[in-house]
């Protein structure tokens, strides 16, 4: 248990500076209930919500014990994405494929239409069904996002990471843009634009409207990081029926 409040006194000390006052150390530990009739619970251990939208299910990898919240977006059908383990996306987050490079004879109108919500099984599969006005999309044109282990996403993102490395913390409102690379160890704090092309290094603070670089973070915020992600997977529990 001293562990437990230690890591949580740790937290507070690192955002002390008012980033994600939901992580303060009252809070660190509370659960969040979710309603089981809202989400499906796969044989991996992801918790995925019936109203976020899986586009292109086929090409979304889970190793699992993540969440995907309500109204969550993941553009499967642009190119692959890859999660680790502890991955969590927030509510009204899109994670969208970026363009391999810049073409100006490729328009391609995202503003998508899908068949519906996203319905899955134990093994997390649908029929990925996507339509774009009619438009047919050329998968080629797009890199395959991967997403490494204990990475916490905050609500209304919209990211189009070429890579976000193991131990990643991206607060609320945050665009993370095309080719963006972000390497272990890494805190974005909320309201946040990451520009295009981005080169985030290891333990690393980032803050602004555009981005820029705070600080140089500890080595130890490497086991701090670790267990925001899973912390929050563990304390996010359904709710009891009577």
């Amino acid at each position: 248990m001293n562990d437990k409040k230690n890591i949580a006194i740790d937290l507070g000390n690192l955002i002390s500076d008012n980033y994600l006052e939901s992580y303060n150390t009252v809070t660190f530990q509370k659960s969040e209930k979710f309603n089981r009739s809202d989400y499906i619970l796969t044989a991996s251990g992801n918790k995925v919500c019936k109203d976020s939208i899986l586009c292109g299910m086929k090409n979304i990898h889970m190793l699992g014990k993540s969440i995907i919240k309500n109204e969550a977006i993941l553009r499967g059908d642009l190119s692959t994405l890859y999660f680790g383990k502890y991955v969590i996306i927030g509510s009204k987050t899109l994670i969208c494929p970026c363009f391999m490079h810049n073409n100006e004879n490729s328009e391609i109108n995202e503003n998508s239409k899908t068949n519906g919500n996203s319905k899955t099984n134990g093994n997390s599969k649908t029929n990925g069904n996507i339509y774009c006005d009619n438009t047919k999309i050329n998968r080629s044109l797009y890199v395959t996002i991967t997403i490494g282990d204990n990475v916490f996403i905050g609500n209304e993102c919209i990211v189009k990471a070429a890579f976000i490395g193991n131990n990643v913390m991206i607060g609320n409102n945050c665009v993370i843009g095309e080719r963006v690379i972000i390497k272990d160890n890494v805190i974005i704090k909320d309201n946040t634009f990451i520009p295009n092309d981005t080169t985030i290094a290891s333990f690393s603070k980032y803050s602004g409207y555009p981005g820029k670089f705070v600080k140089e973070l500890p080595e130890s915020v490497e086991r701090i990081l670790k267990d925001v992600s899973y912390f929050h997977y563990q304390n996010f529990i359904p709710n009891v029926t009577p």
